[in-house]
């Protein structure tokens, strides 16, 4: 006896991702099959070596400051019961909700709420910030982390060009400062520069989003993925792309 495929059930496990937004139409009217996020590589590694940070702190509340779309809190385990993002930017959070609806995000600053959590993040939030706020933001971080909580932020390091949306990019002494000024009783129990691009990836960016071609080569894709992570934790602080620290309170 031969039975009928659940055609529905099919059709819904191709909606790991919405498809049907892969294609689009561009600025040009011209179609395209593909989109490319050229430092791709880069994002998912230093997200997951995040999201091993705080998860080995076993925590059961995470706050993440300035969530965005919603990736970073989406990746961490369902061991953690209480996951809340805030973020100003309505279209972000939208796709943040779709993505993972069994994440708590809302549109919110951090400083209107009350709940206070076992890890507070920003995730290369801090650059965005203009000088003269960046105490009162770090305050405002501070406000929401429960007892023997802690503060864990990314940043981007002085190792890679000023991009313009950012107010700066960071050295650890700078990143201490700050802390140091805003949280006096705060101290870092753990920072690691992260993240550095390897002569391979540089080449298959070139390669693989030029004006010429846009996608990937899965045989090069596969070796530039394996050399990309390991070389992420050699990094230091002459070629590391991103700082990471843990701040705890005294």
């Amino acid at each position: 006896m031969t039975t009928t495929p659940d055609i529905q059930h099919i059709q819904r496990e191709q909606y790991v991702f919405p498809y049907h937004h892969i294609s689009f139409i561009d600025d040009r009217g011209q179609g395209s099959r593909v989109r490319i996020l050229s430092w791709g590589f880069e994002y998912l590694i230093y997200n997951t070596r995040l999201a091993s940070i705080v998860q080995s702190l076993e925590p059961r509340s995470v706050l993440d400051v300035g969530c965005g779309d919603g990736y970073f809190l989406g990746q961490l385990h369902d061991k953690i019961p209480t996951r809340v993002g805030v973020d100003i930017d309505e279209r972000a959070l939208k796709f943040a909700q779709a993505f993972h609806p069994h994440v708590d995000y809302r549109k919110a600053d951090v400083k209107d709420l009350s709940e206070r959590f076992d890890v507070v993040c920003a995730v290369e939030v801090l650059e965005h910030i203009p000088d003269n706020d960046i105490s009162s933001f770090l305050r405002a971080m501070a406000s929401r982390v429960a007892a023997d909580g802690s503060i864990v932020v990314s940043v981007p390091t002085v190792n890679e060009p000023l991009n313009r949306k950012h107010f700066r990019h960071y050295d650890l002494p700078l990143l201490e400062k700050q802390f140091a000024e805003a949280l006096p009783e705060y101290v870092l129990e753990h920072s690691e520069y992260f993240y550095r691009r390897t002569f391979a990836e540089r080449l298959y960016r070139r390669l693989t989003s030029s004006f010429l071609f846009r996608g990937e080569i899965p045989l090069l894709r596969r070796f530039v993925w394996g050399a990309a992570k390991r070389s992420a934790i050699s990094a230091d602080s002459r070629n590391g792309l991103h700082l990471i620290a843990r701040f705890a309170c005294r």
